[in-house]
């Protein structure tokens, strides 16, 4: 099963870490909130997850996942006065395999 994991990244937070110390909170999993993967692409069996308004989350599938784009919608409830919330993730592009060619060589 896929999870989607989030985790706190708030300037408060990680702002005066050295990059050894931001190694360890990333890898400490009980800092994450973890969601479970919905494979389905309907909105009745979308993920829903509350966000504090004004923070920083970073996000990061277990897996790698090949996917082509992700969607985040707004709550009915959030309002254009709220303060912004960034969302941090990384971008790997998974392949089974990849060509080179040079010199007429494939590698």
């Amino acid at each position: 099963m896929m999870e989607l994991k989030v985790l706190q990244w708030d300037d408060r937070i990680v702002g005066t870490m050295n990059s050894t110390q931001k190694a360890s909170y990333r890898e400490n999993i009980t800092n994450y909130s973890v969601l479970p993967w919905r494979p389905k692409a309907n909105p009745q069996k979308s993920w829903s997850f509350p966000v504090v308004t004004g923070r920083k989350y970073r996000l990061h599938w277990q897996k790698g996942v090949d996917f082509m784009r992700m969607r985040i919608d707004f709550s009915p409830h959030w309002k254009a006065t709220d303060k912004d919330v960034y969302f941090i993730h990384n971008f790997t592009d998974v392949r089974a395999k990849v060509d080179f060619l040079t010199g007429g060589d494939n590698i």
